[in-house]
C-alpha cells in the first residue's frame, strides 16, 4: 500500500496511539485517587480521561482501530515475557485472552477497511 499522504497518515496514527496512553493515565489517576480518597485528583482524572476519549472520537475511531495493528506484536512479546519469567504460570489470564482477541479483531477489521477503501490512508 502506498499513499501520497503517508506523513499525515503516520502522524495521525502516532497521535492516536499517544492518546490511548493518555487515556490510561487518566483512568489510573481515577483509580489511584479513589483508593486514596483524594476527590480533587479523581475529578481531574475524570476530566482528563473524558477529554481524551472525546478527542479520539472526534479525530476518528478508524485511527484507533488502525492503532490495534501495532498492538499485535505487543501481544506476542507480552506472552513471551510471561512465559520466560513464569508470570501467572506463563499463561495469559482469561481477561488478557479476551482483550487480545478484541485487539486482533479490531486490527483485522481495520486492515479489511483499508483494503476495501472504506478507510483511506
Amino acid at each position: 500500500m502506498f499513499s501520497q499522504e503517508a506523513y499525515n497518515f503516520a502522524l495521525s496514527l502516532c497521535t492516536a496511539a499517544i492518546v490511548v496512553c493518555y487515556i490510561f493515565v487518566g483512568l489510573f489517576q481515577i483509580k489511584f485517587s479513589y483508593q486514596n480518597k483524594d476527590m480533587k485528583q479523581m475529578w481531574i482524572g475524570i476530566f482528563a480521561a473524558g477529554f481524551q476519549i472525546f478527542a479520539i472520537i472526534l479525530a476518528g475511531v478508524h485511527f484507533l482501530m488502525l492503532v490495534c495493528i501495532g498492538y499485535i506484536p505487543g501481544i506476542y512479546f507480552y506472552y513471551k515475557a510471561k512465559k520466560e519469567f513464569n508470570i501467572d504460570g506463563g499463561k495469559l489470564t482469561k481477561a488478557e485472552v479476551i482483550y487480545s482477541i478484541l485487539l486482533v479483531i479490531f486490527a483485522v477489521a481495520s486492515i479489511v477497511m483499508v483494503a476495501t477503501g472504506k478507510v483511506s490512508i
